[in-house]
């Protein structure tokens, strides 16, 4: 059996086709990758600052909307006096991108006073090139743009 010209062109072309896809699909999943570990690291820091009461490193990992800069330090200050509010231990699962700038990840948390909680759909966002943990008053109900808003202006009237 012999294979006429046409029929090998035909072969290299849908060779050469697969091989194109193929480079493609590994080019995408090794872009995800940077941006999940990117993700994962920010996870890590925000989580270790948690974990050793940390104000100045939890206020630099996240932007919590349910105050401004100096209520939430306050706030932090305050609640990390109270191993009940320390995490122990922090297990995060079910990562997964939402869209471009926006991660969504369920966190399990253990306390040092032994109680534990859940929280379901907790949101990281990149805000000029960084990744930060978003904190909400209601985690379903949420407007990025205008949380920055607020901080921002509430950040220049405590600098005025």
């Amino acid at each position: 059996m012999s294979l006429t010209k046409k029929s090998v062109t035909l072969l290299i072309v849908i060779f050469s086709l697969f091989i194109g896809i193929g480079l493609f699909v590994v080019n995408v999943v090794q872009a995800e990758e940077p941006e999940q570990m990117q993700v994962n690291n920010l996870l890590t820091n925000y989580f270790n600052a948690l974990k050793n009461s940390d104000v100045e490193g939890v206020m630099k990992h996240c932007i919590d909307a349910r105050g401004n800069e100096k209520e939430n330090r306050d706030f932090y200050t305050e609640i990390f006096q109270d191993n009940k509010f320390i995490p122990a231990a922090i297990e995060s699962k079910n990562l997964h991108k939402v869209k471009a700038g926006l991660y969504n990840v369920d966190l399990y948390i253990q306390y040092k006073d032994g109680h534990s909680e859940e929280a379901k759909d907790f949101k990281i966002v990149k805000i000029k090139g960084e990744w930060k943990a978003y904190i909400t008053p209601d985690p379903y109900e949420y407007n990025l743009e205008k949380d920055l808003e607020m901080i921002k202006d509430t950040k220049q009237s405590h600098t005025a």
